[in-house]
């Protein structure tokens, strides 16, 4: 009688000592629709929700994280009614990218930096959850570009400076892969300087995708492997976002030779224009008047205008939340739908 009490005392000093250990987890209260509509931030009235959904995804990964160290052979032995080990990798990139949006949020001042823990600390948490990914779906190459890519923003936060080897690493996965690395690349390298000679990849690299040689061409009735550019459920704004990030990354360049040769500059800005404007073909048009981010899509065209006429642009733009504020989750993703993509049953 006194060994069994011994050991149930036992267990129970265990359990509270240890609360984080694998027991069965099953949550079925977080949907990808609502993940998707808590991007934007700058709702103010959403704000509570946002902490909120952050610190249940940040469970939902806590107990993933445990369950899979705790469990190694889970995918072999799971039964069918548990979650696949591809969606609970997901998860953790749903939960790290999450943290990074709403990370955006405190570096803006929309969010108090006192309501969050320490960014350094989030960001490295964020990092934990996409290692673990990137371990569990390994074949799903756009992990490795949100893991970078959190490192980049970890490095920028707590040192001012990126390191050659993340930037080198972005610039390696946009030359492998340039359907969706270079997109990725473009957001990072929007408020951080690549250097010269990474920063001349990204313009190639862009020219080729906003050409007829792109893998992406044409950008209607897309077959083949054009069909990963089209738009999805989750990213129903892809197309206006991908056409803004590149005419950004062509008046970046036209604003940066309209000194030295102001040719060129012209031929940049053109450029620019051209893929702003398009998002008002009449394909396009109906969509893009519902997006978000088109009254700043409206200021880059009557500035890239302006430059085209004058010859003159004024380079603190790239600094302004104006032009920044459009390198957000929800460029893409607004009104994105994912209703059952956060589901967990761990047993």
């Amino acid at each position: 009688m006194l060994k069994h009490a011994l050991t149930l005392l036992v267990l129970v000093h265990a359990f509270w000592m240890n609360p984080a250990s694998a027991s069965p987890y099953r949550n079925y209260s977080l949907s990808g629709t609502e993940y998707f509509s808590l991007f934007n931030y700058k709702d103010v009235s959403s704000h509570s929700r946002i902490r909120s959904f952050e610190s249940e995804l940040i469970s939902h990964a806590d107990h993933i994280v445990t369950y899979l160290a705790e469990h190694p052979d889970y995918e072999k032995l799971r039964s069918r009614s548990e979650t696949p080990i591809q969606n609970l990798g997901l998860i953790l990139v749903y939960t790290s990218m999450f943290m990074l949006n709403n990370n955006n949020a405190v570096l803006e001042g929309v969010f108090d930096a006192h309501s969050f823990d320490q960014l350094g600390e989030r960001y490295a948490k964020a990092q934990q959850y996409l290692d673990l990914a990137v371990k569990l779906v390994p074949e799903d190459d756009r992990i490795h570009s949100w893991a970078i890519a959190n490192q980049l923003r970890k490095q920028k936060v707590e040192t001012g400076k990126v390191s050659e080897d993340i930037l080198d690493g972005v610039i390696a996965l946009t030359q492998k892969n340039p359907i969706f690395h270079l997109f990725n690349a473009l957001t990072m390298s929007s408020d951080y300087d690549f250097g010269k000679d990474r920063e001349d990849i990204l313009l190639k690299f862009t020219e080729k995708m906003d050409s007829k040689e792109s893998p992406c061409w044409p950008p209607i009735f897309r077959k083949g492997e054009a069909k990963q550019c089209k738009t999805t459920k989750k990213t129903p704004f892809a197309f206006q976002g991908v056409s803004t990030y590149m005419g950004d990354e062509f008046l970046k360049t036209a604003a940066k030779l309209s000194t030295t040769d102001p040719e060129k500059s012209k031929f940049y800005a053109k450029k620019a224009l051209s893929d702003y404007k398009r998002l008002d073909f009449f394909l396009f048009k109906r969509k893009t008047n519902r997006w978000e981010q088109k009254e700043k899509l409206d200021d880059r065209i009557a500035r890239t205008e302006k430059m085209i006429e004058t010859g003159y642009f004024d380079q603190n733009y790239f600094k302004s939340r104006q032009y920044l504020d459009i390198y957000t989750c929800t460029s893409c993703h607004q009104g994105g739908i994912a209703p059952t993509k956060l589901f967990v049953n761990l047993k």
